[in-house]
């Protein structure tokens, strides 16, 4: 819902843009991105292994009336497995083989409690199981997920109804670091606003009052009669009275605490216009216009030029944003904007047909092979977009990208075959594999995929102990530093301990993070700085087909709190 709060007139619901949160990571760790891959367990055998355990309140005991948690998804992974936790909280895996598993949860509202010592992290709980073990007695907790609240208020000091409030957090990428909109609502009608569903980290909170800020947070969903209609309205404030994001006041949630009473008071502030022209002119042409960082493919507001081809946009508040223009089988390049104190005029949007790439996936050393489920990914991605146009494959690997317009793309595939890896990707007799591609019609693409992976073992230690729930990571070598799917990484167990299967052979170098924001090690990748600052931290490895083992110093949390920059 729009808010928690009643007697509102306001009737439509939140929408998620692009969530960064741990929540999420907590499933994304474990899929695309970072890949955090534990072998496949052993072969079968007579006595099979099995593990029961009990999801609760973080805080609360096991067996404390009311404090399980029913309707959990759990999943065991490799394999794939999931069930979903009882009334009493239990759930259990049954009829498994020897060999190394991660646990993880998750539940709409709540969020996994870290716990380093017993190695319970936020991607999960890696286990051992021998050959017959019942694992018993297990207990994961979670926690309520954080909520942000608070009131806006116009330039007169009025509750503002309807106006549009969003929570930001910073996300890193092999492209830089980029702030996301993690959550957005809508004011009732008292100016009361609930952001919620949110997990642990440090957001910038912002309010704004317009009618493309209304649009952009519901769409095309009508309101009640009674809601007036903002027009060019206010200008967007972040909380701590500033128009600029670097400058806001943050928000901190923890685990199980609340952020309330945040009241934002919106002023009467020069805004800006934006003035250009689409070429071609063609009917049913539109333009995106988005705050930088976002994603086009959730973009919900949109211009129309006139007969001439001409737009305009009108109250932009200043900061940095993003244009498009796209009408059918054309598409334009993203054209980045900075707004400062004054109007944007003369803007070119040049549109150019977009092109159909055909392709194929196969299986090195294989003539056939089933690649159903899985799917090819053309991102065009940097610090200003974020754009996705996806292709399944089919059995026989074929696969048709549809509509790629100008730019520069990264190839990422998802949901591989298990023990596979991208070896190479080709482009009209081209290596793709680096990314950064301007397609050319008529070329198509052949992924080749790869099974001589390597393995990776070994232990991570403090100053004197073992280092449990500490985040290993595998940085690629430069060149292949923008494809995600090189990051290799995973916790360690309790003990210490850790394995990273299905790594595609090449030169890497691992470190390990006592503590470290999700997605951090990305930073490797595009600041000198923090290369040079762990430059002695790191361990060369050659992976091959072999299995390498390495000893790791865990990197101390003080030495990367506040992110690496």
């Amino acid at each position: 819902m729009i808010s928690q709060y009643s007697g509102g007139p306001i009737q439509t619901s939140s929408v998620v843009v692009y969530c960064t949160m741990r929540s999420i990571l907590w499933l994304m760790l474990l899929g695309v991105g970072a890949q955090i891959r534990p072998p496949a367990p052993a072969a079968s055998s007579s006595a099979r292994a099995s593990i029961q355990g009990v999801v609760i309140r973080a805080g609360a005991s096991a067996g404390a009336p009311g404090q399980q948690l029913a309707n959990v998804f759990v999943e065991l992974k490799p394999g794939n497995v999931s069930v979903t936790t009882r009334a009493d909280g239990a759930f259990s895996f049954r009829n498994l083989g020897p060999g190394r598993y991660t646990i993880s949860i998750t539940r709409d509202g709540f969020i996994p409690q870290d716990d380093p010592r017993r190695g319970l992290t936020f991607s999960g709980l890696t286990l051992n199981l021998t050959e017959g073990e019942t694992l018993k007695d297990l207990v994961l907790p979670m926690s309520a997920a954080p909520v942000i609240s608070g009131q806006v208020f116009d330039p007169h000091g009025e509750p503002l109804a309807a106006a549009l409030v969003q929570a930001y957090m910073r996300q890193y990428t092999p492209y830089g670091p980029q702030v996301k909109i993690a959550k957005k609502t809508l004011t009732n009608d008292m100016g009361q606003f609930r952001l919620f569903g949110l997990n642990s980290g440090e957001y910038a909170v912002s309010a704004g009052y317009s009618e493309r800020d209304r649009a952009s947070a519901i769409g095309s969903v009508r309101l009640s009669s009674n809601v007036s209609n903002p027009d060019d309205g206010y200008a967007t404030v972040f909380y701590g009275g500033t128009a600029n994001m670097s400058e806001a006041r943050l928000v901190h949630l923890a685990p199980g605490l609340d952020a309330g009473n945040l009241n934002i008071h919106l002023s009467e502030r020069p805004r800006w216009k934006l003035r250009g022209r689409v070429v071609p002119n063609i009917a049913g042409s539109n333009i995106v216009f988005a705050p930088k960082g976002s994603n086009l493919v959730d973009a919900n507001y949109f211009v129309r030029p006139n007969a001439n081809g001409q737009f305009e946009i009108r109250g932009v508040s200043p900061g940095s944003y993003v244009l498009a223009a796209m009408a059918e089988g054309l598409s334009s390049d993203v054209l980045p904007i900075s707004v400062a104190n004054n109007d944007v005029e003369g803007l070119t949007l040049s549109m150019a047909s977009t092109i159909d790439i055909p392709g194929r996936v196969v299986l090195e050393g294989r003539s056939t092979s089933n690649f159903s489920g899985m799917r090819v990914n053309v991102v065009r991605s940097s610090v200003e977009v974020h754009q996705t146009l996806q292709s399944p494959v089919r059995a026989d690997g074929t696969f048709a990208l549809a509509g790629i317009g100008p730019g520069e793309y990264d190839i990422l595939v998802e949901r591989l075959p298990p023990g596979t890896y991208v070896k190479s990707i080709n482009l009209g007799g081209l290596s793709a594999l680096a990314g950064q591609v301007r397609f050319i019609p008529f070329q198509p693409l052949q992924i080749v995929l790869g099974l001589d992976a390597g393995t990776v073992g070994g232990r991570v230690t403090t100053a004197s102990d073992p280092a449990a729930g500490a985040q290993v990571v595998l940085i690629p070598d430069s060149r292949l530093r923008r494809r995600t799917d090189r990051y290799i990484a995973a916790f360690t167990d309790a003990a210490g301990n850790f394995q990273l299967s299905a790594i595609p052979p090449g030169r890497y170098t691992a470190y390990a993070f006592e503590q470290i924001e999700p997605g951090m090690y990305y930073a490797f990748a595009y600041s000198a700085e923090v290369n040079t600052r762990f430059a002695d931290r790191g361990i060369p490895v050659n992976v091959g087909e072999k299995t390498t083992t390495i000893e790791l110093k865990a990197i101390p949390a003080i030495e990367t709190a506040g992110g690496l920059r």
